[in-house]
């Protein structure tokens, strides 16, 4: 699992690297998630095959967007202390929200990440090739 995490991790900082970073422009936070949501094409409930770039992007990019809510239930939630259990507490919190949202997809964790393994290149050039889904992405991670 630490191992899964860690290959997340390199990606992220894979595709958060290049071009167009520093573009500091500000619009609402409602419009950025409307325009970001208007390129998604999958939908929670609905059955996915993984098998283009597009759909791991756009699904990578929900999977943001979620985790962003998942660490906001965390910050108001006051049972969830930083000591030791509190972590430990949080920890089995965002794995089984995780779990959810693969499930959600009708996939595992262990198939999104394969797909990124085994395709990199074919989502390093979709991301070039398609601007708008990298910005989303970079959107997304904020």
């Amino acid at each position: 699992m630490k191992r899964i995490s860690l290959l997340l991790l390199v990606l992220v900082l894979i595709f958060s690297c290049g071009k167009g970073g520093g573009n500091s422009s500000k619009s609402s936070s409602s419009d950025a998630l409307s325009d970001i949501r208007s390129l998604i094409s999958i939908k929670q409930g609905e059955k996915l095959v993984i098998d283009s770039p597009k759909k791991f992007v756009e699904l990578w990019i929900l999977y943001n967007l979620e985790q962003k809510k998942w660490f906001q239930e965390i910050a108001n939630n006051s049972n969830i202390s930083t000591n030791e259990e509190g972590e430990e507490k949080m920890a089995e919190f965002l794995e089984e929200k995780k779990k959810e949202f693969y499930q959600s997809f009708g996939i595992t964790e262990k198939d999104f990440v394969n797909y990124s393994m085994n395709h990199m290149k074919e989502i390093q050039s979709f991301l070039e090739e398609n601007p708008q889904y990298k910005k989303a992405y970079e959107k997304s991670m904020e």
